[in-house]
């Protein structure tokens, strides 16, 4: 059996608000539906966001800008700092 080992990028962003529970869920829920992000990790209370995605599908300014699209859609407005961005192996 091969193993294909794949590259996988990390981008940590921080969020001034996030609003309700339900906004959150609804953010999380859109993020993980967009081509190319793997996993979404939202924390409401530290006003992160962990998005593990492919780099070949999408970039860490695209995430940023459809978040911050989805937060201004929830909340009236959100803003949202570059954060850290890493890539993993």
């Amino acid at each position: 059996m091969v193993q294909i080992e794949k590259t996988v990028g990390e981008a940590i962003f921080s969020l001034d608000t996030l609003g309700c529970s339900n906004c959150t869920q609804g953010i999380e829920a859109e993020l993980g539906r967009r081509m190319g992000i793997y996993r979404v990790e939202l924390n409401s209370v530290a006003g992160t966001v962990r998005i593990n995605f492919d780099p070949s599908k999408t970039t860490p300014d695209a995430i940023r800008n459809y978040l911050k699209q989805l937060c201004q859609e929830s909340q009236g407005k959100a803003k949202i700092d570059r954060g850290s961005n890493t890539m993993k192996r």
